[in-house]
């Protein structure tokens, strides 16, 4: 086959046009051009990083003991069927560093998880100086993290609005920043906003807390709730 200069030139073009795309679709990765150490954090600062995040996660893909620094305020507010970063299989187990920065957010699960993290667990670091303000609704809502079986969160915060769906006699549970908590550490956080039920709730099979909804283990250090639900006393740092 006998290629011409303007053929040759045709095809460089080409080729540059395909390296370039690949180049700038890859450049979205979190993992692009850092190793994921302590020193060298990967950088979550699209959507589309927080969702592979979130996805190798609860496939069970990611390593642990990763370490993730968010780089921009995100706003993941239109995905309302979000599913949280962390499941009971494949829990969260890597560090997590909110940078201060904050994820807005409108999570609607109907009788599942409202959270942006699921099950977190990890001896070290966990989530700590991360904003998350919007939203949530489901039978088991939480501000940070839905379950907290070891591990930290450290100096967040959640401001917004949480509900709980009724769905037959289905138990639910919401908590300012973390739903269940089994063990571990909560500290520095607050929440701000309003935890609305439904009417005509019962308290043997709905629990709810400005700071957590059912703790069984682990502690919580200089924690506040500003803001209330109905009769205030549900509020409280338990």
């Amino acid at each position: 086959m006998i290629f011409t200069n303007r053929k040759i030139s045709a095809l460089f073009v080409v080729l540059a046009l395909v390296v370039s795309m690949t180049s700038c679709s890859w450049a979205e990765y979190y993992d692009e051009g850092h190793s994921g150490s302590a020193t060298d954090p990967y950088i979550i600062d699209t959507n589309a990083d927080l969702v592979m995040l979130r996805d190798r996660v609860n496939k069970g893909t990611e390593s642990a003991d990763f370490y993730y620094k968010l780089g921009a305020d995100l706003n993941i507010s239109q995905t309302t069927n979000w599913e949280a970063i962390g499941t009971d299989s494949h829990p969260f187990s890597g560090h997590f560093d909110g940078n201060n920065l904050s994820i807005h957010v409108n999570i609607s699960r109907g009788g599942g998880i409202a959270s942006l993290f699921g099950t977190v667990s990890a001896s070290d670091y966990v989530v700590k100086n991360l904003k998350v303000s919007g939203n949530l609704n489901g039978r088991y809502s939480a501000g940070i993290a839905n379950k907290l079986n070891n591990g930290t969160i450290d100096n967040c915060s959640f401001s917004g609005t949480m509900s709980f769906s009724r769905y037959w006699n289905d138990d639910g549970y919401i908590g300012g920043i973390v739903q269940s908590m089994t063990n571990g550490e909560i500290k520095n956080c607050t929440m701000s906003g309003t935890i609305d039920a439904p009417s005509g709730y019962n308290s043997n099979r709905e629990d709810f807390g400005g700071i957590v909804a059912i703790m069984t283990g682990g502690t919580i250090d200089n924690c506040k709730v500003e803001g209330c639900w109905r009769d205030c006393w549900l509020c409280s740092n338990r």
